[in-house]
């Protein structure tokens, strides 16, 4: 099985995935794709079987290639006569998706993949656009639990995620994510065979989908139970616990879209110890406290929200100590305001609606965060400076919080 280490910062990590599975599977298996190289004294290689592929190929006709005008054609008009059906089945099962598969052009799947995009597009509104779109769900389906090499496996994943049921009318309107796609994403997710590659782009697609509203309920809940699943798993043996992390860090933020379809309390919870966790990696901590500020807690009973507060607090604290050991402060104390900004967004939702029993404490935590990001209010101010003035800060709120305990 084949375990992927991403680097941190999920929204960069959404943008680098592909990228960073095409690096780790080539380092794993360079030879991939490379004739073998004969030993000497070996015998002839014709008196040899031949080798069987480590990965299967789709069928794959190159000459399908100059009959991309002819398919474009058929995509524009929605002319699904037989003449123009095997236009366009030849073109993107023989040519389009079979060169996904060629060892050749593993670095340009993410550039194949947006070409197809392209054509989603360009077919948006009609026939066409459904067409294509069961057409992609379907084969890229098929190549994520097939035995093909895990990079185009995992780019068959992201495309899944990436299928709209309609496409925007202006660049600055939102699609609408392909239901369709959901459970297929949820299925590979919820996978223990699956491989760490297509299930990271699974959550990059469930994120996405999150993100942009996912209507129906019961659907809703599916993700949030596996993100959930996958939020709460604190190592896998064989995963890095960067990549672990990074993969806590995307559930956490398919959690905030979602997280109060399923047991919001649940939810909270397990987002909350994420966020306290002084073990687990600081990229995961804050997508924890983000999502946290995302949540509706309307629906939750019996949560304790003092609880919340004080894992957003140890969490701030922590921000700060690792940044005043960090060798490199203009750095660090960047990343420091991107952790307590994070905090304040969960601070500021678990303080929506507190009952009156645990108020105080809750906003007296959200007061000294408050605190800490004020101080990056004064322009251009010293890294050594913002360290300086938050040293008190930081001890006064860890103070507190040793006391609640």
């Amino acid at each position: 099985m084949m375990h992927v280490l991403l680097g941190p910062g999920s929204r960069l990590a959404v943008r680098l995935t592909l990228s960073a599975i095409v690096s780790l599977v080539i380092a794993i298996s360079p030879s991939y794709g490379q004739p073998a190289t004969p030993t000497a004294g070996a015998a002839p290689a014709a008196a040899a079987p031949a080798a069987k592929p480590e990965y299967e190929a789709l069928p794959y006709d190159v000459g399908q290639r100059k009959n991309q005008v002819k398919a474009m054609d058929v995509i524009r008009g929605g002319k699904f006569d037989p003449a123009g059906e095997k236009i366009f089945n030849d073109y993107f099962k023989l040519y389009a998706l079979g060169r996904w598969t060629q060892p050749e052009n593993l670095h340009q799947l993410a550039a194949l993949r947006k070409e197809t995009r392209n054509q989603l597009f360009m077919a948006k509104g009609g026939v066409s656009h459904s067409r294509l779109t069961k057409l992609l769900l379907d084969e890229c389906s098929r190549i994520a639990v097939g035995n093909y090499h895990p990079v185009v496996r995992a780019n068959a994943m992201l495309m899944i995620g990436d299928l709209n049921f309609e496409e925007p009318s202006k660049p600055t309107d939102d699609p609408i994510p392909l239901p369709a796609a959901l459970p297929v994403m949820v299925a590979q997710l919820n996978a223990p065979e699956q491989i760490d590659a297509v299930r990271v782009a699974a959550l990059v697609g469930l994120s996405r989908h999150a993100r942009l509203g996912i209507r129906d309920a019961e659907t809703a809940r599916d993700v949030a139970q596996a993100a959930l699943k996958v939020l709460t798993t604190k190592s896998v043996p064989g995963r890095s616990g960067a990549g672990n992390g990074w993969m806590r860090a995307q559930a956490a933020e398919v959690l905030g879209g979602v997280g109060g379809s399923g047991d919001l309390k649940a939810v909270a919870e397990a987002l909350g110890q994420l966020a306290g966790d002084t073990g687990a990696p600081i990229t995961a901590r804050r997508a924890a406290a983000q999502a946290m500020g995302r949540l509706d807690y309307k629906s939750a009973t019996a949560l304790n929200r003092e609880a919340l507060a004080n894992s957003l607090g140890r969490l701030a604290v922590s921000a700060y100590q690792t940044a005043k050991n960090d060798a490199q402060p203009d750095a660090a104390v960047r990343r420091m305001k991107s952790v307590l900004y994070a905090c304040s967004q969960g601070i500021a939702g678990v303080a929506k609606g507190v009952d009156p029993a645990q108020q105080a404490f809750v906003a007296q935590v959200q007061e000294k965060v408050t605190a800490m990001m004020a101080v990056f209010d004064e322009r251009d101010i010293r890294s050594d400076e913002v360290l300086r003035r938050m040293d008190s800060l930081a001890e006064e709120l860890e103070n507190g919080l040793k006391k609640a305990a």
